[in-house]
């Protein structure tokens, strides 16, 4: 009897722990939240609504199927069930492009992080098996990164502050160090693979709608960039590389003028101050 009342309790802390699922279905997916969490199914499902057109039309997919989108207000119930560490903040499974999303983390990045599991989930979709044997991790998360982050100026999307912080990873390398242990090198691996998108785009628009229809076929990434604007994938590199320079160097030099100007602002208002004081008659 003491067993079945061990095991009885057992079961209720589990069902406990393991809240039921409610399904709340908008066009393009399905979104899953625990009872009384509707106002966060609502977010997600607006997120949903403007960005799943736009991921489409950049990918080249013309439609897409549901796919199930589940979404943790509890950051530790999040990472228990994926299995990921504190840092993650979603996960994409391929198959079958079930994401998962940590919206008590995410915090005011919730359509960031939305938007890039969705990217891959499409692209998934877009790419069928040929997303794992022809699309490198890199430009995978490089894609997930640009189309999800809503540049105010996205023709400056391309000069990305991690980079300039972290340093460039050579291109044989990029792939592995979204693996990293190093918490900096991965992070600039996700700047970087984002930036040099961001600069493809910029440079030859329509190229990734383009090589990804070659790649839905089964021809290499590499190649299909080649026959979509004529480059390489060396020349994509050192293109973007030098221009980031470039950058770099107009950056130091407009920082300098505005250091120069702030400068001679702030000893013009002393002046003014100095020769500005009225003298008061004083009584005899």
């Amino acid at each position: 009897m003491r067993a079945l009342t061990v095991l009885v309790l057992f079961a209720a802390v589990i069902s406990a722990h393991a809240a039921p699922w409610i399904a709340c279905r908008v066009s393009g997916a399905s979104i899953y939240v625990h009872a009384g969490e509707g106002d966060l199914a609502r977010q997600v499902g607006e997120i949903v609504a403007t960005e799943l057109p736009r991921i489409r039309h950049a990918i080249g997919l013309s439609a897409s199927h549901a796919f199930p989108i589940y979404v943790y207000r509890d950051s530790n119930e999040f990472h228990r069930n994926t299995q990921t560490s504190s840092v993650v903040r979603g996960l994409t499974l391929c198959p079958p492009g079930k994401v998962s999303v940590d919206a008590g983390e995410a915090g005011v990045e919730l359509c960031h992080t939305v938007t890039h599991e969705m990217t891959h989930a499409l692209l998934f979709q877009r790419l069928g098996r040929h997303y794992f044997h022809d699309l490198p991790t890199w430009a995978n998360e490089g894609m997930a990164e640009y189309l999800s982050s809503r540049e105010p100026f996205p023709f400056l999307a391309w000069i990305d502050v991690p980079f300039v912080q972290y340093g460039n990873v050579p291109m044989k390398q990029l792939s592995g160090e979204f693996h990293n242990i190093n918490a900096l090198r991965c992070q600039a691996a996700y700047a970087q693979s984002r930036a040099m998108i961001a600069w493809l785009e910029h440079r030859h628009p329509g190229t990734l709608r383009n090589a990804l229809s070659g790649v839905a076929h089964g021809h290499p990434f590499n190649r299909e960039i080649t026959r979509a604007c004529g480059m390489t994938m060396n020349d994509w590199y050192h293109g973007w590389y030098a221009d980031m320079q470039q950058a770099k160097r107009r950056g130091a030099w407009v920082a300098g003028i505005l250091v120069g100007l702030a400068l001679l602002a702030s000893l013009l208002g002393r002046r003014k101050r100095q020769f500005g004081v009225r003298l008061e008659p004083t009584s005899v």
